[in-house]
């Protein structure tokens, strides 16, 4: 258990580890009726970024969900593995630079049939 809380607030993953409970927060919002999940459509445009045809904060929790999943394994794996140092370090920005590709990716992949959907029924 203490392997995880230290991953859980160490780098990388305490990036994703922050915003995690605002996505939590935000969605709860949502199911109580407070807010609506169209909320930051005007603000941003997520198409710029492939990401585009379902509202922001889906692709954003997405990626934040994904991200957080990647960079807690990451981290774990590079606590057993990495000596401590500058390889430690060096290992933990390329598992930061890797967990937001991946979450992007796999944002994009989930994205992509859900716009469909949307524009289907829309």
């Amino acid at each position: 258990m203490g392997e995880f809380l230290h991953s859980v607030a160490g780098f990388p993953a305490i990036l994703f580890s922050a915003a995690l409970p605002l996505v939590l927060g935000f969605w709860l919002l949502v199911a109580l009726g407070c807010a609506d999940a169209d909320s930051f459509d005007s603000d941003l445009d997520a198409g710029a970024v492939g990401l585009g045809g379902v509202p922001v904060a889906v692709a954003a929790s997405l990626v934040t969900a994904v991200g957080w999943i990647t960079s807690l394994s990451g981290s774990i794996l590079i606590g057993r593995a990495a000596p401590a140092g500058m390889v430690h370090a060096a290992a933990d920005v390329v598992l930061l630079a890797a967990s937001l590709l991946l979450a992007w990716c796999v944002t994009r992949c989930f994205v992509r049939p859900l716009a469909r959907l949307r524009a289907d029924h829309g």
